[in-house]
């Protein structure tokens, strides 16, 4: 999903929604919703998936070394220098259970 923002410079932030195995779901309310919460100045592209609780225990347990589902996970990109083949419009990835 991409929704643009009207001002003196067009900001668009993209939504892309997807289930647990990555594939594309429709979610225009998760999308828009996002898109109205970020602030003005947001731009770039964030993917959201929508996972079942095994599947989000399992990530947090490998990324927070945490056994236990939780509700999000936020997997922003803060280096890019680290990152040099992620697109440079990509905010990260968000996982909700």
């Amino acid at each position: 999903m991409s929704v643009g923002r009207p001002g003196r410079t067009t900001r668009r932030l993209e939504v892309g929604v997807t289930n647990a195995r990555g594939r594309a779901i429709a979610a225009d309310g998760l999308g828009g919703w996002l898109v109205r919460a970020a602030p003005r100045s947001a731009s770039g592209q964030v993917g959201i998936a929508l996972v079942p609780d095994a599947a989000m225990r399992r990530l947090n347990r490998t990324y927070r070394l945490v056994d236990r589902p939780t509700d999000v996970l936020s997997f922003p990109i803060q280096n890019r220098a680290a990152h040099p083949r992620v697109e440079p419009r990509c905010l990260g990835d968000i996982a909700i259970a």
